[in-house]
């Protein structure tokens, strides 16, 4: 359908359109938001409302997406005011044409009145729309439905797009709203095609490891049926019997789903199979990653172009929110040309509200809308809220500002640390008396107080409704948190910049009161993928921001980020930041690099900055050294710098002796680091590098009873504390874990003890237990640092710095030198030292997945949470034989079970959830 030009744009700024939208917004305003307030009486001219109704569906068929967005925004406005007016069927039928011309008639599940069904067209003649009108509306339903093995689904025209883009093209680069279903679709995409298929690979890319356990849950439910298997870590052990296990799997199964960040697909990437996995498709979610300058963005990008040069006959699809020229980003990471596919339209409308003191003692509410105009209201107040906007507790002020917006609503907070996440939901609980809370709710402060401790703060916030959310919880833990948020049994969840990550925790209202990450302004651009996260379509047609503006607030203010422009040109990483490189440290040690600010002060921003850029043009010179010269000039580097590098780089990488192809594979360590690895493992007695066959896996032992004997001789902890002393040593692994995680005080000796005692298969109980009789006990232990096990704050700060300590340090910091040793002694060792040194050439993965239990590594990489799968195993190993262990996977038995006996109801839950159990 076409629609003249100049009709559209009268349309769209016509008087009559205007004048009724405004009432529109004030109607809803009253009706829905503010009924404390004095209920004004809004009275609608017949003749006005209908013509406004014609203007709006001019520019429904438009394709400018400002348009839309306005007739959208006027579409949903007019459902939700005059349908509580009563059954105003013919309004209701109005606004059905206009998502249907709008193309979301997704939308209109919440059209009771007219009865529709996906697979019922007719309907729409029974409800008494003319001829042409109807056959229209009947073809646009049709045209919106996608017909798959599990039914048929009703989807919007950007859905439909990216449904006939996934099947019919191989290059795709997606840019759309948080909000708008991009991820429905390809979940919908993969499902179909590995139930078609009878062989199908296909990885799936996601930021953070937050989202792992997330997206292969949702998968696991969606492909249940597909005979796909999920996976969730790729593992080559280097065990040479788990190793040949694992290989017969890969190649054994048809159909494989990796859910991988970009990290774990270094594993994939340089596994040494007897062939390469085939990969039919790669999709890489939140592709904006690739311009973060902390560390990650190099990382994205050599894994990204790598898996490109590796799996190039597979289709790969890139996605991000507003994302301007998404194909540009494609072209300049892959060097291929991709098809983009584009969408600025969320099927949700959004009200932004800035809250602020009237200077009064109430509150001022500025709503923003999409007419440019500001709605202002007064809301009377049963406190003052002069006083308290300006107090310090943000917990206070929100539970206040909650409870008189948005009670018993479905409420996330944003907050820009983890700890003021805890320490806001501490004092929002405060602030409440006793709540009803439900029994599933119960069962996990039960699991809390039993498997972590009674003392952690997620109890008390519990016990009130109210729960805090952030990258470093434990996976069930988070997992248990985001189900009972989503289904309604706590209202008000505290969350971190994981939402801006891509956690998938949509609500009815988002509340922001600092716009920072970490202690950084939010970008305009991390600000809009953000507020993506008010609405879901699931429930309600709008959602709503609030914006708590401060009087002493520093920062970016509300209107500034509401009237900003969310859309952004994503620059990958090398293109950013090379041409700021001081190309001088390219002759220095990586860890040699110092920058101090104006007051003497150390940079680390800038040190991190510089060590990460030298590591990443090393790393492009030992790819391929001819071609350096090239890519830096399209850089932009000039010509004489460009020349004394490639000397500089010459002249301390041409030396080297480590192989190539170990550098390669841990691109994120210093080429020359490496190589002085390399050399001392070839200079020192071997045994000082490996864990040995008699060694004892316990946590520690007093130093008089072991460092008498030779280091081949001690138990477990103490080789391998030689092992990260040697380390540490050469890669100064202890200042990395202070300068990249803010973690002070750890050393080769507390690395060693929290590694040892997480190998264990250690609950977090028995670890944070271990630790509080440790620090409050042990003589060794100095005053500073003793802890009093009776004072809740001090627990709490070691639960979380445990929990720190093991999802960053030992699973991540230490995983990645210790592959490095890894892969340098799969070089060195003969086959039968590869066999009497397995223990070591399995600790990259038992210490990732925090075990050394084939089993749990199994249920661990198919998905399924440590804590889960280490208690999984105790019932497995105690309720089965090792002959029927033989001949039948864990997985096997698992779904032959409805629910495993004296395994915790929450553990039965997740297991049922996720279709393991039968």
């Amino acid at each position: 359908m076409t629609t003249d030009k100049s009709l559209i744009e009268q349309s769209y700024d016509h008087p009559v359109l205007l004048e009724t939208f405004s009432l529109l917004n004030l109607k809803f305003l009253y009706s829905n938001h503010f009924t404390y307030t004095e209920n004004t009486n809004i009275d609608f001219d017949y003749f006005k409302l209908k013509k406004a109704i014609w203007l709006c569906s001019i520019l429904a068929s438009s394709s400018d997406v400002d348009h839309k967005v306005r007739a959208q925004r006027f579409a949903s406005l007019l459902y939700l005011t005059k349908n509580e007016e009563g059954n105003n069927i013919d309004v209701v039928k109005a606004c059905y044409v206009l998502f249907s011309r709008l193309g979301n008639l997704t939308a209109t599940r919440f059209f009771t009145q007219l009865n529709t069904k996906i697979e019922d067209s007719n309907i729409l003649i029974n409800n008494d729309y003319d001829g042409v009108l109807s056959l229209e509306l009947i073809l646009q339903r049709q045209s919106k439905t996608i017909k798959t093995n599990n039914g048929s689904i009703l989807v919007t025209s950007f859905q439909k797009g990216l449904w006939n883009g996934l099947n019919d093209i191989s290059k795709l680069a997606v840019s759309a709203p948080t909000s708008s279903g991009k991820s429905y679709i390809l979940k919908q995409f993969l499902s179909e095609t590995f139930a078609l298929q009878e062989n199908y690979k296909a990885l799936y890319i996601v930021p953070s490891r937050a989202l792992i356990n997330q997206v292969s849950e949702e998968f696991r439910i969606e492909l249940k049926g597909t005979n796909t298997l999920i996976r969730t870590a790729y593992i080559q052990d280097n065990d040479k019997e788990d190793t040949i296990d694992l290989v017969k799997e890969v190649f054994r199964e048809n159909k494989i789903l990796y859910v991988l960040t970009p990290e774990r697909c270094i594993k994939l990437l340089a596994a040494d199979l007897e062939e390469k996995i085939p990969m039919d498709f790669i999709f890489i979610d939140e592709i904006q990653g690739v311009e973060n300058d902390q560390g990650r963005g190099a990382t994205f990008e050599n894994v990204f172009e790598d898996l490109s040069l590796q799996f190039f006959k597979a289709k790969l699809v890139t996605a991000g929110p507003h994302i301007l020229n998404p194909e540009k980003t494609y072209q300049e990471l892959f060097n291929k040309e991709a098809a983009p596919f584009k969408t600025k339209l969320s099927p949700v409308i959004q009200f932004k509200k800035i809250i602020r003191a009237d200077g009064k003692g109430d509150l001022e509410v500025e709503v923003r809308d999409n007419i440019n105009k500001s709605i202002l209201l007064n809301i009377q107040t049963s406190f003052n809220a002069d006083s308290l906007i300006k107090n310090k507790r943000n917990g206070t002020i929100l539970e206040k500002i909650i409870n008189l917006l948005a009670p018993n609503k479905s409420n996330i907070v944003f907050s820009n640390r983890g700890d003021y996440a805890e320490n806001w939901a501490r004092e929002y609980q405060e602030s409440i008396g006793e709540v009803n809370i439900s029994k599933r709710v119960k069962e996990l402060i039960d699991f809390l107080k039993d498997e972590f401790n009674k003392d952690y703060y997620l109890i008390d916030c519990l016990e009130r409704g109210v729960a805090f959310h952030h990258g470093k919880l434990p996976d069930i833990i988070r997992k248990e948190v985001e189900e009972l948020f989503q289904d309604k049994e706590i209202n008000n969840l505290f969350c971190t910049s994981t939402l801006i990550e891509g956690v998938n925790l949509p609500a009815n209202n988002l509340f922001i009161i600092i716009p920072k990450k970490n202690i950084e302004d939010l970008t305009d651009f991390e600000f809009g993928n953000l507020i993506g996260r008010a609405g879901r379509l699931s429930e309600s047609l709008y959602g709503t921001i609030y914006f708590i503006e401060k009087a002493d607030y520093k920062g970016k203010s509300a209107i500034e980020y509401f009237e900003a422009d969310y859309e952004k040109e994503i620059t990958i990483y090398s293109t950013q930041n090379i041409p700021e490189y001081d190309f001088k440290y390219l002759r220095s040690n990586i860890n040699d690099i110092e920058i101090y600010k104006e007051d003497g002060k150390r940079d680390v921003k800038s040190i991190l900055k510089q060590k990460q850029l030298t590591l990443f043009i090393r790393n492009r010179y030992i790819k391929n050294e001819n071609s350096v010269s090239n890519y830096l000039v399209k850089k932009g580097v000039s010509l004489a710098n460009i020349e004394n590098a490639i000397i500089d780089l010459k002249n301390t990488l041409s030396d080297i002796l480590i192989p190539k192809k170990i550098i390669l594979e841990n691109q994120s360590i210093d080429p020359i680091l490496q190589n002085e690895l390399y050399i001392a493992i070839q200079n020192k007695d071997i045994e000082d590098w490996v864990i040995t066959p008699n060694s004892i896996l316990e946590k520690r032992r007093k130093k008089e009873d072991v460092l008498e004997k030779p280091n081949k001789d001690r138990p477990f902890f103490w080789q391998l504390l030689t092992i990260f002393k040697g380390l540490d040593e050469i890669f100064n692994i202890s200042q990395e874990a202070f300068e990249n995680y803010k973690i002070s005080n750890i050393n080769s000796t507390v690395m060693a003890i929290h590694a040892t005692t997480w190998l264990q298969g250690l609950s977090y109980k028995q670890l944070i237990d271990n630790d509080i009789r440790f620090y409050s006990t042990d003589s060794r232990v100095s005053d500073e640092d003793k802890l009093d096990p009776n004072d809740k704050k001090e627990v709490n700060k070691l639960i979380n710095k445990i929990i720190k300590i093991n999802s960053s340090i030992v699973t991540y910091l230490l995983v990645k030198y210790v592959k490095l040793l890894v892969d340098i002694l799969d070089t060195t060792l003969t086959e039968d030292q590869k066999e009497k040194y397995k223990i070591t050439l399995g600790l990259p993965t038992a210490l990732e997945l925090g075990t050394r239990d084939k089993n749990v590594k199994n249920l661990i990489s198919s998905g399924i949470s440590r804590s889960v799968a280490i208690s999984v195993v105790k019932q497995y190993k105690s309720k089965t034989t090792e002959a029927f262990r033989e001949d039948n996977s864990i997985l096997d038995w698992l779904s032959s079970k409805e629910k495993i006996n004296g395994l915790k109801p929450i553990y039965n839950r997740y297991l049922k959830r996720l279709k393991l159990l039968k």
